[in-house]
């Protein structure tokens, strides 16, 4: 790797809240056989997926520390604050009409270090009838990563759809963004996600 590689990989790693990384490659087998996975090794052991090939490796890695330091930026998440409290309020009108609890948006949770894939994921910490609830969901996190513009765009999108339940979801007692979910539950929760921060809403 050349320095500023070097450069970009010792900023992940901080950025990550590690000492120190190594580049590991993993042979693949089935149809990417002939191929190598590449990853960076913390110092605890855990290891975080990169590029298949290196040829965009030192982009992906510039990509994962942008993101980063852009999701982390105080400009980001006033933007989004803006547009979770719209659902808020959209969601307590639904949660009144279905006999549900409502929820209140305390912040930001970044879940670092997903065990299976060591993957940075973001979602949102809510107060539900005065409990707290750490609430993860792919579009979500994915929504929050690009913005509070793809996050209006997908509540425009969904704008008008009738409630319905997520999946594994037993007993749903409160709705987010549309869809009902439970307190109780483990499905969309930060509980399996590792270390989780927390950028509260002032």
């Amino acid at each position: 790797m050349d320095k500023n590689t070097i450069e970009l990989c010792n900023e992940l790693c901080a950025l990550m809240g590690h000492k120190s990384w190594t580049k590991e490659g993993s042979r693949c087998t089935g149809k990417w056989a002939g191929t190598t996975d590449y990853s960076l090794r913390w110092d605890n052991g855990e290891r975080m997926f990169i590029s298949n090939g290196m040829y965009y490796f030192e982009e992906r890695v510039r990509e994962t520390v942008e993101m980063i330091k852009r999701t982390r930026s105080k400009e980001h998440r006033q933007a989004l604050m803006q547009v979770l409290r719209e659902y808020e309020k959209d969601d307590a009108l639904l949660a009144k009409e279905c006999g549900m609890k409502s929820y209140k948006v305390l912040g930001l949770i970044e879940c670092m270090g997903d065990p299976q894939f060591n993957m940075i994921w973001w979602g949102v910490r809510l107060d539900v009838d005065g409990k707290t609830v750490d609430f993860v969901e792919t579009g979500l996190s994915c929504d929050i990563k690009e913005g509070a513009a793809k996050l209006r765009e997908t509540k425009e999108r969904e704008a008008g759809r009738k409630p319905w339940t997520a999946g594994a979801v037993e007993n749903p007692d409160y709705i987010i963004h549309g869809v009902m979910h439970q307190t109780d539950g483990k499905c969309y929760r930060a509980d399996d996600k590792g270390t989780i921060n927390f950028y509260p809403f002032n």
